[in-house]
């Protein structure tokens, strides 16, 4: 049912895990199957959140963080990030030592 399930709720659903530090690969799998091909429909807050959930838990998955990069870095996307959504990003990819 995650095709159902909007990307942004999908993120929030797994911080909801990931703040209380329950691990759910499964889950986590099956999240960034789906927010990976849509990260363009996440606003601002939720682009951060996505690489800061896999981050919390220590549960790397490059693809995760190649494409929070990448959209981190369209002209259009840093227009609207705010100080906070960069210090969380930038949080969330030093503590996962992607570089």
């Amino acid at each position: 049912r995650m095709p159902e399930i909007h990307p942004i709720c999908c993120v929030y659903l797994m911080w909801s895990f990931c703040k209380p530090r329950v691990m759910c690969q499964d889950l986590f799998d099956a999240v960034a199957a789906r927010v990976i091909p849509e990260v363009r429909s996440l606003d601002r807050c939720g682009l951060a959140m996505f690489s800061w959930n896999y981050s919390y838990i220590n549960y790397k998955l490059e693809e995760v963080y190649k494409v929070s990069a990448a959209e981190a870095l369209r002209a259009e996307r840093l227009e609207e990030l705010t100080p906070r959504d960069l210090a969380n990003l930038m949080g969330a990819f030093a503590k996962a030592g992607i570089r």
